[in-house]
């Protein structure tokens, strides 16, 4: 007994990683310019003497995003996002980043979250309260009719969705960001190369997804797929009774999963997991863990590649047209959603589709082409709650859809 407690006298309880996480390691790095970035944006866009509305809405971001330390959340997504653009290849900004102000002045999405609003581009006019802007409650800025300045006679810009920060940051900063961006599949392994010259290689890792096959459906799995146990057993030897607990592991290759994570720069991730070199990359290494285990000790975001953006910059550099000159109010591509008449194209030759929406992801899947179709929306508003109906069990079929037939019969 005496031998048994000098023992554990002489133990303490420790832990692989440090307790306070990684926010706090990089809080001062990204503290140091994320203010000054962001207020010379909103200065640009809306005056010195900023409205009423956008400096409450910016002092109460940052507030809370610089209090929590997620301010090198911001900066990791503004560095890659810029770096991304300055060759020349759209982003695309995933979730609930689009409800942060601060991420659209930072110019990582291009989603405004202020309430709808009209702004002038040359005099820096601003108009948040107008009836024209009251009538337009609850739907986009895009979809307000037009205007001119009253100063100087120009177009007024319009923007905003009404999109209140708490969903992306909480009340007060409580909430963790969930970064998720889209980059072109073909620029993507350079920005990991990137993230590896902002916050060194010994700390820059790619989260590579695994997934499990349930056990009730090894032998099915096995069977079908011929696939080899790696010696752990005969696939003739795998019967109802004894292929409990035996459980095979495969690596998914869905790069949509994948993301960066990033390590304090002190720490060496070989202390807490075990890593691998990356098989397909050109940079970073690759990991082998339950990201779970340490979520909240590392910074992570997603680095997601997509097909689409390369071939908005193939389309930019073939018509010399830039995507973000397109207006969302543009009459020809809201007609897209509703008919094919702007294309030029019958329907019979869209395989029987009579509306523009076969080339556009997200969009052209069989239940969202048939979505809108029916509903047939005319306004970005529209299109946007008509999207959010294309997806999830049970969401359209025998639910939505009966209640519209019901409004339809109605009217």
């Amino acid at each position: 007994m005496k031998r048994q407690l000098l023992k554990s006298n002489m133990m303490k309880i420790i832990t692989p990683v440090r307790s306070e996480g990684c926010l706090s390691f990089y809080r001062e790095y990204g503290r140091r310019y994320q203010k000054k970035i962001c207020y010379n944006r909103a200065y640009e866009l809306y005056g010195k003497d900023l409205p009423i509305d956008v400096a409450d809405r910016l002092e109460h971001e940052l507030t809370s995003i610089v209090s929590s330390g997620q301010t090198i959340l911001c900066a990791m997504a503004q560095n890659l996002v810029w770096k991304s653009k300055e060759a020349g290849y759209p982003v695309f900004a995933r979730g609930s980043i689009g409800s942060l102000f601060v991420m659209f002045l930072l110019g990582v999405t291009d989603i405004n979250p202020l309430p709808a609003h009209y702004y002038c581009g040359n005099c820096n006019y601003s108009d948040f309260a107008s009836d024209e802007v009251k009538k337009s409650f609850g739907i986009s800025g895009y979809d307000m009719p037009d205007k001119y300045c009253p100063i100087c006679g120009k177009l007024l810009k319009k923007d905003g969705h009404n999109i209140p920060a708490e969903s992306s940051i909480g009340l007060n900063g409580e909430k963790k960001m969930n970064i998720s961006i889209d980059f072109s599949a073909e620029y993507q392994e350079r920005l990991n190369y990137f993230a590896e010259v902002i916050f060194a290689k010994e700390s820059s890792f790619i989260e590579e997804p695994q997934s499990n096959i349930a056990e009730k459906i090894i032998c099915g799995y096995i069977f079908k797929n011929d696939i080899s146990c790696e010696g752990i057993v005969e696939k003739d030897d795998i019967t109802e009774k004894n292929y409990i607990g035996f459980v095979l592991k495969r690596r998914t290759k869905n790069r949509c999963l994948r993301g960066t994570v990033i390590l304090p720069l002190d720490d060496n991730m070989d202390d807490c997991i075990y890593v691998k070199e990356n098989e397909s990359s050109m940079a970073l290494i690759n990991k082998v863990v339950d990201y779970k285990l340490i979520a909240d000790y590392m910074l992570k975001f997603g680095t997601l590649g997509n097909d689409m953006l390369t071939m908005i910059k193939r389309l930019e550099d073939m018509t010399g047209v830039k995507a973000n000159m397109i207006g969302f109010d543009d009459e020809k591509v809201l007609s897209l959603f509703s008919e094919n008449t702007a294309l030029g194209i019958k329907a019979k030759e869209l395989n029987g589709c009579d509306i523009g929406l076969i080339g556009l992801p997200m969009f052209n899947s069989d239940v969202a082409v048939k979505v809108f179709r029916e509903i047939k929306p005319k306004s970005f508003s529209d299109i946007v709650r008509v999207l959010g109906l294309c997806h999830g069990t049970g969401i359209w079929k025998e639910n939505v859809q009966e209640l519209i037939k019901k409004i339809m019969n109605v009217c």
